[in-house]
């Protein structure tokens, strides 16, 4: 016989409230964990006023027997496309969730910045929005997003992003929003749960190929020929843990301007993180140096990996951790030539491809 505590009912019925259009199909699914694809298990339409609701027994919502729970996940498909989900990772009480938007952003790519009117939600929902770039097949070719974090806390910045690395693979880019509770990242960054929409408009933005960076099919130092990480296959390498310097040769002597790192992964060291403001984590930055003919290294640039609190990291059992996986491009501005390009970092795990401009 199963005995519940006294405290837990699993015949409680606790609602989940929300808005949409009027008559909008509004689905409910469940997992273990908030997993990329859950199952359905209660459909509805929203009112006349656009209002729904989903009674959800306490058993539906956590484990019987523990004080785990479900995620839980509201979503809906708009007829002009657009998706909104909101995950709660956790249903105690009564929740109410932001409001679910028919967003049409007009999305375009104009001078190296992408273009869109943002999700209006409501100015007590603030939002940031994020361009993802895939191929055919589906896999990630670059994701940006407004967030960003420093070590003086969160801002918003535009979505700015070199034609470049836009061309250097043939893909379609994408946008999405995420608006709800203001961000709260004073406690220590884990698994941050809250209650916020994550909307995908309808539009997008295609790129053909122009041509390969001078980069590409390059020899690395540490790794075997060919190089995975100038090969242009985009899949991931992994890097055996201390190796903490990756170094790409030219064939010729190049004068470098950017600098592109698709999904690179870090390892850190127990000591090697702090909270800056706001509680964002920071790692030590990652150094960028220019090789000259005659061997000199020369510092180009320092670009600070930092971890989004809502995206965590992962823990390793020596007390380290690995940094998520990031894009980023970093600007060179040398005025003279290298024969290669030499990146420094605690220790890398993982990357999936680098380009040199």
């Amino acid at each position: 016989m199963l005995l519940l505590s006294s405290c837990f009912n699993p015949d409680d019925l606790i609602p989940i409230h929300g808005s949409a259009q009027p008559g909008q199909r509004v689905e409910l699914a469940r997992a273990p964990f908030c997993l990329r694809e859950m199952k359905t298990f209660k459909e509805t339409n929203a009112a006349d006023d656009g209002t729904f609701v989903f009674e959800v027994f306490r058993a539906q919502a956590q484990h019987l027997g523990n004080s785990s729970s479900y995620c839980l996940r509201t979503r809906t498909r708009f007829p002009s496309g657009v998706r909104a989900e909101a995950d709660i990772g956790s249903l105690d009480t009564a929740a109410q969730l932001p409001p679910f938007v028919d967003w049409r952003p007009h999305f375009t790519y104009d001078a190296g910045t992408f273009q869109f009117d943002g999700v209006d939600a409501g100015s007590e929902f603030p939002a940031h929005h994020s361009a993802e770039m895939t191929c055919s097949d589906g896999g990630v070719l670059w994701r940006q997003s407004e967030l960003k974090f420093g070590i003086d806390g969160t801002r918003l910045e535009p979505l700015n992003v070199d034609e470049r690395l836009l061309r250097e693979f043939p893909g379609v880019v994408k946008l999405e929003a995420r608006y709800g509770e203001r961000f709260d990242y004073s406690w220590v960054p884990s698994a941050l749960e809250m209650t916020s929409v994550l909307t995908r408009a309808a539009d997008e933005v295609a790129f053909e190929t122009s041509n390969a960076p001078p980069s590409r099919d390059m020899p690395c130092d540490e790794v075997p020929s060919p190089c995975p990480l100038t090969d242009g296959l985009v899949e991931d390498a992994l890097l055996p843990r201390g190796t903490n310097v990756l170094t790409i040769r030219f064939a010729t002597p190049l004068t470098p301007s950017l600098l592109v790192a698709r999904k690179l992964l870090v390892f850190g060291e127990p000591d090697q993180r702090f909270l800056a403001d706001g509680g964002v984590v920071v790692v030590p930055s990652m150094r960028v140096t220019g090789l000259s003919s005659g061997g000199e290294e020369v510092e180009l640039a320092r670009h600070d990996l930092f971890i989004d609190p809502a995206q965590g990291y992962s823990p390793l059992p020596d007390g380290g951790f690995v940094v998520p996986g990031s894009n980023f491009a970093v600007p060179l501005d040398a005025g003279v030539s290298f024969t290669g390009i030499r990146l420094r970092a605690s220790s890398f795990h993982r990357v999936r491809e680098v380009s040199v401009f």
